[in-house]
């Protein structure tokens, strides 16, 4: 498997890796909040949360990247001790359970 990081390519070194993402070439993509706020891509079926984001909206942004047009996905979110309070406020925005 090939792992490539959007942050730290060139321009045209991103799109060429978005494409490749996007024909399927590459499997897994590893992105900041900076980088995903560009990525629109189709039938994307997981999203895994390194930390939470500061700001509750780039949480459900970043997650909705698998559920566009109906379709369902899986969002997953590492965290530690310190950040369950602010899961709760996820929580409570998207009105949804994580499940540990």
């Amino acid at each position: 498997m090939q792992i490539l990081c959007t942050e730290i390519l060139s321009q045209t070194q991103r799109d060429k890796v978005l494409n490749n993402f996007r024909n399927r070439s590459l499997q897994l993509l590893v992105a900041t909040d900076v980088a995903a706020r560009g990525i629109d891509i189709d039938d994307i079926t997981h999203v895994i949360h390194f930390n939470l984001p500061d700001e509750i909206e780039y949480y459900t942004h970043r997650s909705g990247r698998t559920a566009r047009a109906g379709k369902t996905g899986v969002s997953l979110a590492l965290i530690t001790s310190r950040e369950t309070y602010r899961l709760a406020q996820i929580e409570k925005k998207i009105k949804a359970s994580f499940e540990e």
